[in-house]
């Protein structure tokens, strides 16, 4: 199975993934169900990075009455999810032409999930 690789990934995360999926596969519909199940529980790890930040800005919100810095938390993690669908949705048209646009699509969203979760993981320290 031959599949062309997105071109460079921001996180070091994801070429391990990749290489994962394609090497438990056989056939490029298990390729694609293998990123897409990879896609979904990358995400569910951003949510869950962002949800336990967010929980921590509402115990200071309450604290202090102020509740600025939630606010701009939660309207940064709104502009950044838009930011990924719209990076990653141009990579699958660009490669639309090519065959493998939606497998790249579930790559390039991986890889940006990944560094997304790794901002917040600096953020914290």
């Amino acid at each position: 199975m031959s599949i062309p690789a997105y071109a460079d990934y921001s996180h070091p995360d994801t070429a391990k993934l990749i290489a994962e999926c394609k090497t438990s596969t056989q056939t490029e519909t298990q390729y694609s169900i293998c990123l897409d199940e990879t896609m979904k529980r990358v995400e569910r790890d951003l949510k869950a990075w962002i949800y336990q930040t967010q929980e921590k800005l509402e115990l200071i919100a309450e604290k202090t009455g102020n509740e600025s810095g939630l606010y701009e938390y939660k309207k940064a993690n709104s502009f950044y999810q838009k930011f990924i669908e719209s990076q990653c949705r141009s990579v699958f048209f660009e490669n639309q032409t090519k065959g493998d646009a939606a497998n790249q699509f579930r790559i390039c969203k991986i890889d940006k999930t990944l560094e997304r979760i790794k901002q917040l993981k600096t953020e914290k320290s």
